[in-house]
């Protein structure tokens, strides 16, 4: 009897241990409550969930179906169509602005010679100290010519000196063609610094003078804007790019209606 009731109460202990564990859970008189009672809710929320569906489904066939204006907004300005961009031609610094915002200027008139409006001028110490250089060299290069050419004149040179002093005015007048070639480039350089305007319009920058005076600007970079106000404008709006397929679809519609309405015209 004792072999047989230590076997039972090894496998009672551990059901009476699972038990115990199971009751002690939180809420379980609650949870035993809704366990019977889920059929009655089931019962009661098929109806509702059935009508909610078919609410949904059919707000999803009305907004699939139903046409609707699709409306993009979009930021932008309103622009002259000719306008022109004026660059700095050379490295430097602007020293002087002599326009203002929706001040008129004129462009160049080629067939009169005169230049465009001035519009700013720029420094460039490198420039001035390279023109300076070579100008002193020509002006020595030019003296030992002349010096030259005033010894060939003299009657007691033997040939040997004759053709070393020619040897010598060759090589001179070769070395001042480099300097004046130099010359031409620095000068045109020089013509870089008055900034003159391409076109006849209005500067449209806005507070041009205290944005550029006395800034370096390197070449090419943009000073001011000309724009021609009394021409034709245009509005120019700046789209997202996943915005951007919805307007090349329309525009591409747009242009097939155009090419149906010509054909049939």
């Amino acid at each position: 009897m004792l072999h047989r009731v230590e076997a039972v109460c090894r496998h009672s202990a551990g059901a009476l241990a699972n038990a115990l564990e199971h009751h002690s859970l939180l809420l379980m008189p609650l949870w035993r409550a809704l366990g019977r009672a889920r059929w009655v809710v089931l019962s009661l929320t098929v109806p509702k969930t059935l009508a909610i569906a078919g609410a949904v489904a059919a707000l999803a066939a009305w907004l699939v179906l139903w046409p609707a204006d699709l409306e993009l907004e979009a930021r932008g300005s309103l622009q002259p169509v000719l306008r022109r961009d004026v660059f700095a031609g050379i490295d430097g610094r602007v020293d002087e602005v002599y326009v203002d915002h929706r001040d008129r200027v004129q462009g160049p008139d080629e067939t009169a010679g005169k230049p465009g409006t001035l519009l700013a001028s720029l420094v460039n110490n490198d420039l001035e100290e390279e023109i300076a250089r070579i100008t002193g060299q020509r002006s020595t290069t030019r003296q030992q010519i002349s010096s030259i050419q005033r010894s060939l004149l003299e009657e007691n040179l033997t040939v040997p000196e004759q053709n070393r002093l020619s040897g010598d005015l060759a090589e001179l007048r070769q070395k001042l063609g480099s300097l004046d070639a130099q010359w031409d480039l620095l000068r045109k350089k020089c013509e870089e610094l008055a900034v003159r305007s391409p076109t006849g319009g209005e500067v449209i920058t806005w507070d041009v003078r205290n944005l550029l005076v006395h800034r370096p600007v390197r070449r090419g970079q943009r000073l001011m804007r000309i724009a021609d106000t009394g021409g034709p404008w245009q509005l120019e709006l700046h789209v997202p790019e996943d915005r951007m397929g919805h307007i090349v679809e329309a525009r591409k519609q747009l242009r097939g209606r155009a090419g149906e309405d010509a054909g049939q015209g």
